[in-house]
């Protein structure tokens, strides 16, 4: 890691932030956290009207990225993953149940299949995996995630 930056502790801190590194010229890897839906389903509840105010104030973040990665004549380069570290039930997670362990996993990108569904199951581990095989780099033989190979075209 060449550069750790605490960006802020709200969407659109980290959002500003994510996009002056952009502007700045786009590192190899650029790894965004919007922390504020997460928040809001520890504060209000999963699925609660704040959570997904949230959500929807968390795609309109990832939308000011990606027009950050147009503007900078990125996106024809660039692979973008949308994932989130766990779901939830009530105010909490962690029982290992379908609502606590299911996530989105979204991916885009010039080599990846327009609208297809992932047919295959989906580990969280997968990320760092399909990240590597993006790169063309080797991924560990002791790690658990492999990459999602059918996503790319």
């Amino acid at each position: 890691v060449d550069t750790y930056l605490l960006a802020g502790y709200t969407d659109q801190q980290v959002t500003d932030a994510a996009i002056q590194l952009i502007q700045a010229g786009l590192p190899t890897i650029l790894f965004v956290h919007l922390p504020d839906v997460d928040t809001r389903g520890h504060g209000s509840g999963w699925m609660s009207d704040v959570q997904l105010y949230a959500v929807a104030q968390a795609d309109a973040q990832i939308g000011r990225i990606v027009t950050a990665l147009e503007n900078g004549d990125y996106r024809a380069t660039t692979l973008i993953i949308v994932t989130s570290d766990h779901g939830g039930a009530g105010t909490g997670h962690g029982s290992g149940s379908v609502e606590d362990v299911t996530i989105p996993w979204l991916a885009a990108g010039p080599t990846v299949k327009s609208g297809l569904t992932i047919r295959q199951a989906v580990i969280i581990y997968d990320t760092a995996a399909t990240i590597l095989h993006s790169l063309n780099l080797p991924i560990p033989e002791q790690w658990e995630g492999k990459p999602l190979l059918e996503i790319f075209n």
